[in-house]
């Protein structure tokens, strides 16, 4: 009697590459997830983020500024994509998870930067259909790397 399931190897090459999980907080891509790269035709959607925000990114002299200006910028880019109807409850969602304890002037605020950016995106990027699932940025000493994972 065999003490393996079958298609147990086959799954073990299915895994993910221990590099894609970050160590102090879980996984950074939950696990089965498949991972596709960037098909050569497509444009990145790092640098589609990076253009979405250009006219505010002077506004963010620090990293925690930039983060928190993508953080805005990404579920303004992803309310966008939703029927009007819609939009406002995801909106009103995401600005109460993301600032709890902050008062209702920070949490207007939030909101009046995150429908700014919406009328950005219907107008400049209304091509563009694909959800901004996460990002990542990076300090490379100089300048800041961002990585952005969304749907195809």
């Amino acid at each position: 009697m065999a003490s393996r399931r079958p298609g147990k190897d086959r799954r073990k090459a299915d895994r993910l590459p221990n590099r894609l999980f970050k160590r102090s907080r879980g996984p950074a891509i939950p696990p089965g997830t498949r991972v596709v790269y960037e098909p050569a035709w497509r444009e990145k959607m790092s640098e589609v983020l990076e253009d979405f925000i250009e006219p505010y990114r002077v506004s963010a002299r620090t990293q925690d500024e930039l983060r928190k200006l993508l953080s805005l910028a990404t579920v303004a880019w992803n309310a966008a994509l939703l029927p009007e109807g819609q939009r406002r409850a995801m909106i009103d969602e995401m600005v109460e998870a993301g600032l709890p304890r902050a008062a209702e002037t920070d949490r207007a605020q939030a909101r009046e930067i995150i429908e700014m950016l919406v009328r950005r995106k219907e107008e400049h990027f209304t091509a563009n259909r694909r959800a901004i699932i996460s990002f990542e940025l990076t300090d490379t000493g100089d300048d800041y790397h961002l990585s952005v994972a969304s749907t195809l």
